[in-house]
């Protein structure tokens, strides 16, 4: 049975809602602006050739613009989208320790959470949660399903340069 009155009692946990909403507001940015970047640069670029005499400096600008408009619509995507998955993952585990840390403090509960030897952190933090605050961490089978294939995407990212063929069956 979930501990839930514990919990009740110690959700002055500082500030959840505000980090996760800054988190989805980060990612909304991201993903308003990086159509615009590479735009923005070709149009720098255009405007300087303009401007410009020199055939070779000309030239140079030109190839430049076309590496951004390859580049920007493969490339940059995917080292910022990529970015964005590992930073998010990072925060993510980062609140779930926070708040785990919280409740053992607030409650003064002897053992303390840590990442088991040979566990990933969700599942430590899965254990840890059911065992001792007695309330599932995730509220569904579904929502570990995502976080897994979240992970696996970053792990791809970080580990083996985002190549398709790296990922899971589950992920291509």
């Amino acid at each position: 049975m979930p501990d839930w009155d514990t919990f009740d009692r110690i959700q002055d946990f500082p500030c959840p809602e505000i980090a996760l909403s800054e988190l989805k507001r980060y990612v909304q940015s991201i993903h308003e602006f990086l159509p615009h970047i590479s735009d923005q640069k070709i149009i720098r670029l255009r405007a300087k050739i303009k401007a410009e005499f020199d055939p070779v400096a000309i030239g140079e600008m030109e190839s430049e613009i076309e590496r951004i408009s390859e580049d920007g619509s493969l490339l940059l995507p995917r080292l910022v989208w990529g970015g964005v998955l590992v930073s998010t993952c990072a925060a993510y585990e980062f609140g779930v320790e926070q708040v785990l840390k919280h409740w053992q403090a607030e409650t003064g509960y002897k053992t303390k959470f840590f990442v088991a030897r040979g566990e990933d952190f969700l599942t430590s933090a899965e254990r840890y949660s059911e065992q001792h605050i007695r309330i599932p961490l995730l509220p569904s089978a579904n929502h570990r399903k995502v976080l897994s294939h979240l992970k696996g995407l970053r792990n791809s990212y970080v580990h083996k340069g985002s190549r398709v063929r790296t990922l899971s069956h589950d992920l291509r």
